[in-house]
């Protein structure tokens, strides 16, 4: 699940480069990868240390999950709602992460991200100096500040929709968490849900 995560772009130019640059290159993939080695390196440590499962399980069940609830594939392995809460919160949270643009994944996208966090970097040193002329980057190039502006309104609009659907589900009666998760799995297109 996670080769699927990736953009099908780096298929494309993998073949006609014949070499892993374009993968080891690629921006957004390595991004990606920095995320889901954290998800899945806490999810398993907490899997182990709370003796959830044995060291060799912990780290299959967590590793597993992990990928599969971060690029939306749908697979599990075992209960996971039956798993420490720390655990189930990290996951549900991870999976609005999603996979690399050009992809099979469903929610944000990774490289919506990536360009969320270095817009947020900019702002922070724009207060700390306010006549700096800064600009968000990728790929050594300047990223148009209406597209930074889009990324910021679709991310900001996607969690506002998951805070409406998630209070409209605690209307209904449920608790805050599995409407939480209940909401996560639906806008992310997950596959699984709490």
């Amino acid at each position: 699940s996670l080769l699927a995560a990736a953009n099908f772009a780096l298929y494309f130019r993998m073949i006609q480069s014949r070499s892993l640059r374009p993968w080891l290159n690629d921006l957004e993939f390595r991004f990606f990868l920095k995320v889901f080695g954290v998800v899945a390196a806490i999810t398993i440590a907490t899997l182990w240390l709370s003796e959830t499962f044995a060291p060799w399980e912990s780290a299959y069940h967590g590793f597993f999950q992990a990928a599969s609830v971060l690029t939306g594939n749908g697979m599990n392995t075992v209960g996971y709602p039956g798993w420490p809460a720390a655990v189930v919160m990290l996951l549900i949270v991870s999976s609005f992460f999603g996979g690399c643009v050009g992809s099979t994944s469903g929610a944000i996208k990774s490289m919506r991200v990536l360009l969320l966090v270095r817009e947020v970097k900019r702002e922070i040193v724009q207060l700390i100096h306010p006549n700096a002329q800064l600009s968000v980057r990728l790929h050594r190039r300047s990223v148009p500040d209406a597209a930074v502006q889009a990324v910021v309104t679709f991310v900001g609009l996607y969690l506002l929709s998951t805070c409406g659907f998630t209070l409209a589900l605690c209307f209904t009666g449920l608790d805050p968490l599995t409407a939480f998760g209940t909401t996560a799995g639906c806008i992310n297109n997950m596959g699984i849900g709490y």
